[in-house]
Formats: C-alpha cells, structure tokens, sequence
C-alpha cells in the first residue's frame, strides 16, 4: 500500500515512525469519541422529536450503529496504513 522507502536524502526512520504514531493517536481520540457518542450524544433521550420512547430508542439505536460501524471502518483503515508503515520501519535499508 504504501511504496514509499526510507531514503538518505529524503525521509528517515523517525520520520515513518513519526506518522505511525500520529495514527496511533488518532485510533485513541476516534475510540474517544465513540465512546461519548455511544454512552451520551447518541441516546434515546436526544430524541424528543421522535413520536415515543419507544420509537426515541429505536432511532438513537439505529444512529448509534450506524455512525460507530463508520467509525470501526476509519480504524481499520488507520490500522491498515500502520502495518504498511511498520513495513516501511522493519525492512532492510
């Protein structure tokens, strides 16, 4: 995925160490905000406009599952574009 190779002249260990980390922290902060999205933002008393509770529920269910499994897709992502980079850290210069 990722056919970049550390370089002499260009980019150097650290530097592909550099944007593994940044990926690492950005796996945290989106685990974060799922986490209040789930548990807060996303509950059923954040539907007032819905016709019932029983429908509130239902909504803030469907929401909840819906942005979350968008959420779980971007880490998986983020975790994938990490292994090509530890590829990139751990291959033989």
């Amino acid at each position: 995925m990722i056919n970049a190779r550390i370089n002499a002249n260009g980019n150097s260990r650290d530097d592909f160490g550099k944007a593994y980390m940044a990926l690492i922290a950005v796996d945290e902060a989106i685990n974060n905000a799922m986490s209040v999205l789930a548990t807060n933002v996303l509950h059923g008393r954040n539907y007032p406009h819905a016709d019932s509770v029983d429908e509130s529920i239902l909504t803030a269910t469907y929401d909840r599952e819906a942005v979350l499994t968008k959420l779980t897709t971007a880490i998986d992502a983020s975790r994938d574009v990490q292994h090509a980079l530890m590829g990139v850290i751990t291959a033989d210069d």
